[in-house]
């Protein structure tokens, strides 16, 4: 069995690898700790899945970008959270 490990505060993917079996039950597996064997969705460049209620979403992931009022040139911030920019702000 495969489980895919969360972040316990962000909820954010950070791998998957195999579960341990329970050496005192045959075909049992040991749950860890902030997994789930749920199945990742699909996702890509620039995005990230997380677990949120009990399943994934994926998210936009812009961490260490710049993004930029697409009125006032001069206002901008460094991307810092995953998910969608500011409103009124572009990359």
């Amino acid at each position: 069995m495969i489980l895919h490990d969360y972040d316990s505060i962000t909820g954010e993917y950070l791998g998957s690898s195999k579960a341990q079996a329970n050496p005192k039950v045959e075909g049992e597996f040991l749950p860890r700790a902030n997994s789930t064997e749920k199945k990742l969705p699909s996702y890509g460049d620039g995005e990230k899945p997380v677990f949120n209620n009990n399943k994934w979403v994926v998210l936009k992931d812009h961490r260490g970008k710049t993004a930029y009022n697409a009125n006032d040139r001069d206002d901008l911030y460094v991307v810092e959270e995953l998910g969608e920019l500011k409103k009124g702000f572009v990359l």
